[in-house]
């Protein structure tokens, strides 16, 4: 089946597709004015090759463990495919505890039955710390999970609050 074909049955785009070929994870042969020619298994690669992304490996990575796919299982032969998926399952674990425990400080900071506002960059004179105003160590954990403009969104521009920032 030519190219087109292939996009289409597989949702895949020709770019994708093109992509995916010169990475070797598809094969394709030339006919003889030019296009590519794809077998039906191909079809069932790209899928494979779409799941694998949509679980978060890297394009280097399906390229590991693509080969040793099968029925949705990687085969225990294959040691170094097995190893790239379990650091990708560590990773993913890694950051989903992450996104837990933010989640956690902005339920606490921000409750349910309470319409969410601005923060105060300062606490009031006198105020403990813990009044609903984060401390430095669950902004460095929302910090990880959103990006670097969270210390500033909340205690402003270059007021680092003892993180170590500049």
């Amino acid at each position: 089946m030519r190219i087109g074909e292939l996009s289409r049955r597989t949702g895949a785009s020709v770019r994708s597709l093109r992509y995916y070929e010169s990475r070797s994870l598809l094969t394709s042969r030339r006919s003889a004015n030019g296009y590519r020619d794809f077998d039906e298994d191909q079809v069932a690669q790209v899928a494979t090759i779409r799941q694998l992304l949509e679980a978060g490996l890297s394009l280097d990575t399906v390229a590991v463990v693509a080969p040793c796919y099968t029925d949705g299982v990687i085969e225990p032969r294959c040691d170094r495919a097995q190893e790239r998926a379990r650091r990708q399952l560590e990773e993913l674990d890694r950051r989903a505890a992450a996104i837990d425990a933010a989640r956690a400080v902005l339920r606490r900071l921000f409750p349910a039955d309470h319409p969410i506002t601005t923060v105060p960059s300062e606490p009031p004179d006198g105020a403990p710390t813990r009044n609903g105003t984060p401390s430095t160590d669950e902004l460095r954990l929302l910090d990880g999970v959103r990006g670097p403009a969270l210390l500033e969104d909340v205690h402003g521009p270059g007021d680092d609050q003892g993180t170590g920032r500049e």
